[in-house]
């Protein structure tokens, strides 16, 4: 089977992981968008979990035949196109709803799909052991663990520039993920980049931080904050079942729509690309933001500040989470141990609020809000 696709022109999908798409667990991530905000974005060309996970298996078809890989040439491939399996619909927005219901992260929840799809039983028919392959995807079995959750790894490789470059990103930021993929090798146990990769290094640290201010400073901040509100009321509710998780964007919008009159105004607001207006956003000292941090936390502070205002409650919403435009990568560089790349930065929070109202926040009010709850 030969793919085309808008990174690597055509990726082949070869051997037995080719039957992975007659199950529907995987090919469901055709129908999940890799942002959180896309299914909603009217000019979206962001892509899907299926494509980066395509993207992905191809930069791991690259170590195959390396040496330091051949070994577990098959489980990096597997690993590849199902790291991602566990993705709930809208990515990021619902997994901390994901992880207080099925006390799961995503990669553990990929392990949950896979033996209750039916993947897993086809994996030990080759010989794969379905949790090994887990534990590649959680990062927890090193060092080929590093390889899809580190500080720089084919995920990422991937996910960086697929995201930009479908978003439209300055050129130059970019840079090459097969050089860098190709440079991996193992010594002492250890992942470790190969000098040569020094350059696209710095390139990815670059466009990385690229995306993440698109991220941040863009109208995607907003919408990713409707759809953890409208995904609040129905958990509030007791609607959001484990199911839920294994539903598409698609499917998962109109069960929002269905749950309670709150979600759905907001999923209306957004199919009408009528996107709340941020209204304020300010650094806060990362003990506060911890503090306050978690979606019940947040579902019920937005509604404290709207009271105060005196507009309707599903009208405002409030997010806090750490910058991270900034990362330091830990891996060596074969020969050349002095190597670092990336800048520790001072750690910092960014409180955002939106809101559907023209409203003036101010500072002291807020805080007296803040206080009952840090």
């Amino acid at each position: 089977m030969i793919i085309s696709d808008r990174i690597y022109k055509n990726i082949e999908i070869t051997g037995p992981e080719e039957r992975l798409f007659e199950f529907p667990s995987f090919t469901r991530l055709r129908y999940v968008s890799q942002s959180n905000n896309s299914f909603f974005s009217p000019t979206s060309n962001t892509p899907t979990r299926l494509e980066h996970s395509l993207g992905v298996y191809y930069l791991a078809k690259v170590l195959s035949d390396k040496k330091d890989f051949r070994e577990v040439s098959l489980y990096l491939r597997f690993a590849a196109l199902l790291h991602d399996l566990g993705h709930p619909p809208f990515g990021h927005a619902s997994e901390p709803i994901l992880e207080e219901i099925t006390g799961m992260d995503h990669e553990e929840f990929s392990g949950y799909v896979i033996e209750s799809s039916g993947i897993g039983s086809y994996m030990r028919t080759l010989g794969l052991e379905p949790a090994r392959l887990t534990d590649l995807i959680s990062g927890k079995e090193k060092p080929f663990g590093d390889l899809f959750n580190g500080s720089i790894d084919l995920d990422n490789l991937d996910n960086i520039i697929r995201w930009g470059t479908a978003v439209g990103l300055d050129l130059d930021k970019y840079y090459d993920p097969i050089k860098i993929a190709n440079s991996f090798s193992v010594m002492g146990g250890k992942l470790t980049l190969g000098k040569e990769s020094v350059p696209e290094v710095e390139h990815w640290l670059k466009a990385r931080h690229a995306v993440y201010s698109a991220i941040d400073e863009g109208e995607i901040k907003s919408v990713d904050m409707m759809v953890r509100k409208a995904l609040a009321y129905a958990a509030l509710r007791g609607d959001i079942k484990k199911d839920f998780f294994l539903l598409t964007d698609y499917e998962a919008m109109v069960f929002l729509k269905n749950s309670n009159n709150s979600s759905k105004k907001i999923i209306e607001s957004l199919e009408s690309c009528n996107v709340y207006k941020k209204v304020y956003k300010e650094k806060i000292d990362p003990e506060i933001g911890k503090n306050i941090r978690g979606w019940r936390k947040f579902f019920e502070i937005s509604n404290a500040v709207a009271r105060k205002l005196g507009i309707a409650e599903g009208s405002l919403m409030i997010h806090v989470a750490p910058y991270k435009g900034s990362r330091i990568i830990h891996l060596p560089v074969k020969d050349s141990p002095d190597i670092v790349f990336g800048n520790e930065v001072a750690e910092y929070w960014d409180m955002v609020i939106i809101s559907a109202e023209d409203v003036i926040i101010k500072q002291e009010m807020l805080n007296d809000i803040l206080k009952d709850w840090a």
